[in-house]
């Protein structure tokens, strides 16, 4: 998808959509549906993102944020997220950053993530002339922001069906476009699959399997076989490699995610990408070669905080206590605030404790 940078991109006439973190979960791709448009990101919302990629238990959602967070990630490279960048529906992206030195309520509490993210709202809202809208389906959220005057949008959560999840599962990304009609022929047999199943499930050990796992397990066979497909027709596909990787790593299947990794950074260096097998190898238990593969992403990318953060685990494994609470330190001073902030400020106290160091 091609992206081009925002110089000095007007707001004028355009409706603002601040966006929730369940928002972005429930629809990764929102930001390509609200046409011409300003578009707010919360940089709470990234922090949870992150947390959820590396916290989850739901492997759907840690399939959101880290689709949501790759993307964020693109659009940076392509331009300053704080200025705003522009797509190509028209709408401008930015992130919105909580000024303690501006006007919030006093009711909310910066230390809670949803007071925070309404926080935000609300300065926007006052630095605005046009209609802005907080897009939500966090019940106290709705409500705290009606109390302040905020306009709000509620999303509803229509119960989803297999072939509807398969359909927006299998949406790579928007180069192959052109492969959409064979999706849909994927589609549509993988649904035939399921339906043959349903009816022999009598004599089927998967039918066993309670039904959101069977249908797991055939869309996790049906996304298998056509990132497959895509690498046999080109072997030095990067995207397709990552995809593949990344669907492995979410199946908890790491061995084969670190293949994967690696074929796609033969092609093309990718910090992310890096980091993500680095993290394999740590569930692993390979802490050495995680170290090594962090090691060389710090080096070329010093800002790259989440290498830093994934560093010091793999550090503390290894009894580093030293070398961890250095890439601690340098993680919270990326990232200085949000539950991630937290969590580390609370291992570096336990590891200088550990070390007797004040």
């Amino acid at each position: 998808m091609a992206i081009r940078p925002a110089h000095e991109p007007t707001t004028e006439h355009r409706v603002t959509y601040i966006l929730d973190t369940n928002a972005i979960l429930y629809n990764p791709d929102v930001v390509h549906d609200l046409a011409d448009s300003e578009i707010v990101i919360p940089q709470v919302v990234l922090q949870e993102l992150d947390k959820i990629k590396l916290t989850s238990n739901d492997r759907d959602l840690r399939f959101r944020a880290r689709r949501a967070s790759r993307f964020l990630f693109d659009l940076a490279e392509q331009g300053s997220l704080t200025d705003g960048v522009v797509l190509p529906n028209g709408s401008v992206v930015r992130i919105a950053v909580f000024d303690p030195h501006k006007n919030y309520p006093d009711n909310l509490s910066i230390k809670n993530s949803d007071d925070k993210i309404v926080a935000i709202a609300y300065q926007v809202v006052s630095e605005r002339d046009g209609e802005c809208i907080l897009v939500t389906n966090d019940l106290n959220m709705l409500l705290k922001a009606q109390l302040l005057g905020i306009k709000i949008m509620r999303f509803v959560e229509e119960p989803t069906t297999f072939l509807e999840k398969l359909g927006s599962r299998l949406r790579l990304r928007r180069r192959f476009k052109s492969a959409y009609p064979f999706l849909i022929v994927i589609m549509i047999g993988a649904f035939a699959i399921y339906m043959a199943n349903q009816v022999n499930k009598a004599g089927s050990n998967q039918s066993d399997l309670p039904p959101e796992l069977q249908q797991q397990t055939q869309l996790f066979k049906v996304k298998e076989d056509e990132y497959k497909r895509i690498i046999a027709d080109n072997p030095k596909d990067f995207n397709a490699l990552v995809g593949l990787g990344n669907l492995y790593y979410d199946y908890k299947q790491y061995q084969q995610a670190v293949d994967y990794y690696r074929k796609a950074l033969k092609i093309k260096e990718d910090p992310n990408v890096r980091t993500d097998m680095a993290t394999a190898y740590m569930y692993l238990g390979l802490y050495d070669r995680a170290a090594i593969e962090l090691q060389k992403v710090v080096k070329q990318h010093p800002n790259h905080a989440k290498a830093h953060y994934n560093l010091a685990q793999t550090y503390i494994k290894l009894g580093l206590l030293n070398d961890a609470a250095k890439e601690l330190e340098a993680f919270l001073k990326l990232v200085p605030y949000g539950p991630d902030a937290q969590y580390a400020q609370n291992q570096l106290q336990q590891i200088k404790a550990q070390m007797g160091v004040q």
